[in-house]
């Protein structure tokens, strides 16, 4: 399995994911390919809390699949920047996003 690591370029609100307990979020990275990032920050019982180990977890549950041959998409590391950031301040505050690496699965075209 190959795992990149890629720059979030742009957030695609048009494509956003409906359902997840993360609010995942549809980004276009640095490679040209668009992706779904894993927050960290979940929303339980109305009540916003950081787990700390999605990206792990999801790294490890992806990274386990692949050995047992179960087909996953393919995914990345993706970082936002200071400078995404800094250009795009609402994204800050509208997704609770902070510099640092996502967790990030490749977007597949007419998936639900």
């Amino acid at each position: 399995m190959n795992i990149t690591h890629e720059s979030v370029d742009a957030i695609l609100t048009s494509l956003m994911p409906k359902s997840g307990q993360s609010k995942p979020i549809a980004i276009l990275a640095s490679n040209g390919k668009k992706y779904i990032l894993k927050r960290q920050i979940v929303t339980i019982d109305g009540n916003q809390v950081n787990e700390d180990s999605v990206f792990m977890q999801e790294l490890f549950v992806t990274q386990l699949a692949a050995k047992l041959q179960i087909p996953v998409p393919n995914v990345a590391i993706l970082e936002i920047t200071n400078d995404f950031i800094n250009a795009n301040k609402d994204f800050l505050f509208q997704y609770k996003l902070t510099p640092g690496i996502y967790f990030g699965s490749e977007l597949l075209p007419n998936i639900e």
